[in-house]
């Protein structure tokens, strides 16, 4: 009896080993494919859809390992870690969209921005159902963690979107993390920038489409805006002057892959 209780309990103790060792959260395997694949040209990045095209079995590993995940494993994680995971995955699961019918000249090739949308389609499984870009997007990071900053970490495969990084997200530098991928962003002039012959901002049309998560957290877009994009403290206070107006960018959704 005692040998049999002994017996259970290793093989209880091995497999919460097994379960919080399983998950890899330096992101190794793709941060292999990140250094890999992706060119940084000043604020901007690129990425080499032709070589991962020609092997996609590293890639394939890492998002297996993602579906392979449960919610009650997930659940145990803690918040950065999940936010890493699951910002990871987007990124990830948006390259391999894109690899399903590459070469294309974007990812609006996967269907328009309303219908038939490539956010939409279930191409992937995570926590054991069928799921979409826009759940992990919508359902999960932006309702949970109620973090603006995720808008600029989140990579849509296309120029005016925010570049993808040479490294994963990972829960021991994330909040470094985001500071330096809303800097990157803001102060990339193709994308955001601040007019001073006009007095007016203008900016990504990410901050109309998301107006209501920025104006949460700071009272309104200028406000957000002001210290991210300069460190000029008399531009920064014109910056988050109400009265200041603000232009949004026409939106390039042309694929983000190497020129």
């Amino acid at each position: 009896m005692k040998l049999f209780i002994r017996t259970a309990l290793l093989v209880i103790v091995s497999i919460s080993s097994h379960s919080a060792l399983a998950y890899d959260h330096t992101y190794r395997i793709y941060n292999e494919i990140l250094k890999q694949a992706v060119v940084i040209k000043g604020h901007q990045s690129f990425v080499d859809y032709t070589k991962l095209k020609s092997d996609t079995s590293k890639l394939d590993e890492f998002t297996d390992g993602i579906e392979y995940i449960g919610k009650d494993e997930f659940d145990n994680w803690s918040r950065e870690q999940q936010m890493a995971f699951l910002i990871n995955a987007y990124n990830a699961f948006t390259i391999q969209l894109i690899l399903t019918k590459y070469p294309v000249d974007s990812i609006k090739a996967y269907g328009g921005l309303f219908v038939n949308s490539p956010w939409e389609k279930k191409f992937f499984t995570l926590f054991g159902k069928e799921a979409t870009l826009n759940i992990i997007e919508h359902d999960l990071l932006r309702k949970l963690y109620k973090e603006p900053r995720l808008h600029f970490v989140l990579v849509c495969a296309s120029r005016s979107c925010p570049p993808l990084t040479k490294e994963a997200y990972v829960a021991g530098k994330l909040e470094q993390q985001f500071t330096d991928a809303t800097i990157n962003f803001m102060r990339d002039p193709e994308k955001n920038r601040f007019n001073t012959e006009n007095n007016k901002i203008e900016i990504s049309k990410i901050f109309k489409w998301y107006k209501k998560d920025f104006v949460s957290s700071a009272g309104s877009i200028n406000a957000y805006v002001a210290p991210f994009m300069t460190d000029d403290v008399v531009l920064q206070t014109l910056i988050a002057n109400k009265e200041t107006k603000v232009n949004y960018l026409d939106y390039d959704w042309s694929l983000n892959g190497v020129q």
